[in-house]
């Protein structure tokens, strides 16, 4: 090897170290731009929230239902409930009833307690009095009419049904169509000087036939419920 070649080899080696020296000198970095919003738009932190839930949806105190906060407005059911009443299933949806009782027990078709039975009749809590309510298979007993009493001799005024069980532990009642009528309280005692006979459906528009009468009782002015807004479905039947 003559001494021209060996200089450019040797040259050609300092070149290369001289390169990669540079190179570890040289600082390389790379930036990585995001959305232009990304700076006007924080990164969500904390979620805001009302008493009804609790935390604040981070890792340390994740979101939850607040004690309480479950209330019966929020459950998905038809009506509110009683006094007494739990929630239960009615094949299809939840629903208010009345708390299971021992004994023989009525029983509509979706397996809700109408009851506790006594012959011919459930024994069952409405508008927080009392009722022992005619039943058979086919669902309420119905009668054709029922007497609604007045203090007038013509049957015009306020209409009284008559309660001459009172007191007791049950209030008195009849079954019109699908109306459940009795006497509110305070019951007092009334004399009549007439009487109306009152058919399905009773309106206060609509009068019925009137008598003169004389007569005295114990009596409320009269009151009808509407016994389908309890949602119990014929035909009824009996549980042990």
């Amino acid at each position: 090897m003559n001494t021209r070649t060996m200089l450019s080899s040797a040259a050609l080696v300092l070149v290369g170290f001289c390169a990669a020296a540079g190179l570890n000198f040289l600082s390389i970095g790379t930036t990585v731009h995001g959305a232009a919003s990304d700076a006007a738009q924080p990164a969500l932190r904390t979620v805001a929230r009302d008493a009804t839930l609790k935390g604040d949806g981070t890792a340390a105190l994740p979101l939850g239902i607040a004690n309480g906060a479950v209330t019966a407005p929020k459950l998905s059911t038809a009506a509110v409930p009683s006094i007494g009443q739990v929630l239960g299933f009615n094949g299809a949806n939840l629903a208010w009833q009345n708390a299971p009782v021992g004994g023989v027990r009525v029983a509509d078709s979706k397996g809700q307690i109408v009851g506790p039975f006594t012959p011919n009749a459930a024994i069952m809590r409405i508008s927080n009095l009392v009722f022992q309510i005619g039943v058979d298979e086919s669902g309420f007993r119905a009668v054709v009419s029922t007497p609604a009493y007045h203090v007038s001799s013509d049957c015009s005024g306020p209409r009284y049904y008559a309660d001459s069980f009172t007191p007791n532990l049950i209030r008195n009642s009849v079954t019109i169509g699908t109306q459940l009528v009795y006497g509110a309280s305070p019951l007092q005692q009334i004399t009549f000087s007439s009487v109306e006979h009152l058919t399905a459906p009773i309106v206060s528009n609509l009068q019925g036939s009137c008598d003169k009468v004389l007569y005295t009782s114990s009596a409320g002015v009269l009151t009808t419920f509407d016994l389908t807004t309890l949602g119990l479905t014929p035909p009824f039947h009996l549980e042990f």
